[in-house]
């Protein structure tokens, strides 16, 4: 399922090197090459290099780190063409360029989908079956999603009082489930100090 999205004006992106935009998080190059927009991931394979700000010239764009030269057109490394860089799917309408930001979103939305359904009771080995993960997998993500909450929950008692408190720690979600001795106690305190 395509999911178009907005992203920049056809006139915003010169002939002669790439522009920056963000979807969902990551930053994407976009080229014009004889008139047609094309969009890479913005970093190189390499070590991450910004392929946006290097040299351009006849659809291929030079990585100003280490000068790894990719096609814009397909992704490819121009030395390795088995070596690519993420494309994305663009079009133009009237004067705006979209990305199918699909292929960013899709894990996202599998995820939570995943994770309703755990939280509605059904099995991670159902779940594991039907997305065609590992029982681990799915059991990973919902520690992850556990984790992001309790931090999510900390970050806003800090943005609110703009200091944490060894109580504050122990009001984390599933405490009840896991009882804090002395040990953990010393280790919360050493923590809130970091803070």
């Amino acid at each position: 399922m395509e999911e178009w999205i907005a992203v920049a004006r056809i006139d915003a992106i010169p002939e002669d090197r790439g522009k920056v935009v963000e979807v969902e998080g990551l930053q994407i190059a976009l080229f014009r090459v004889e008139g047609a927009v094309y969009a890479i991931d913005n970093r190189c394979p390499h070590e991450g290099g910004p392929l946006a700000t290097g040299h351009f010239q006849n659809g291929v764009v030079t990585c100003p780190w280490h000068q790894w030269r990719f096609d814009v057109r397909t992704g490819a490394l121009v030395v390795a063409p088995s070596r690519k860089v993420a494309c994305f799917n663009v079009r133009v309408e009237g004067d705006e360029v979209q990305i199918d930001a699909a292929p960013l979103t899709a894990p996202r939305r599998r995820n939570e989908a995943i994770l309703g359904r755990l939280a509605a009771g059904e099995s991670p080995e159902v779940l594991g079956r039907e997305y065609g993960l590992t029982v681990e997998a799915v059991m990973l993500l919902a520690r992850q999603a556990r984790i992001g909450a309790r931090l999510i929950w900390l970050g806003e008692r800090l943005r609110r009082h703009g200091k944490v408190f060894t109580q504050d720690l122990l009001q984390l979600p599933y405490r009840e489930q896991h009882p804090v001795s002395y040990e953990a106690q010393v280790r919360l305190d050493a923590l809130i100090d970091l803070l």
